[in-house]
């Protein structure tokens, strides 16, 4: 199926009781995937970082250890125009397609 990169979303999201704490998948970017990518509550997103990941080491744990913080909102936000579609990492039904204008995110639908 191929790589993705990491997305964490801190706009509430439509339809879903799944927190800014989520880690979602998505393939909208070009490049060198397994970056990570946040969009915050505001609507800005940040990004690439190339997160440090580790995997897990038993069954059931998640498949990646990362948080929102690794993904710096210090510095210029990401000029993004168009649609960018995430979907959770431990559920791939979940999707959302969040659309940009000039940098920014004006909606996220499910």
């Amino acid at each position: 199926m191929g790589g993705y990169d990491l997305l964490f979303c801190e706009m509430p999201l439509p339809e879903t009781t799944l927190g800014p704490e989520t880690i979602f998948c998505t393939r909208a970017f070009d490049g060198v995937f397994n970056d990570l990518y946040r969009v915050t509550a505001d609507g800005r997103l940040f990004g690439p970082v190339e997160p440090v990941l580790t995997y897990p080491s038993r069954p059931g744990e998640p498949a990646h250890h990362v948080a929102a913080t690794d993904c710096p909102t210090d510095g210029p936000p990401l000029a993004w125009n168009g649609d960018i579609e995430f979907w959770s990492e431990q559920d791939s039904q979940v999707v959302f397609f969040a659309c940009f204008v000039e940098g920014r995110c004006v909606r996220i639908l499910p």
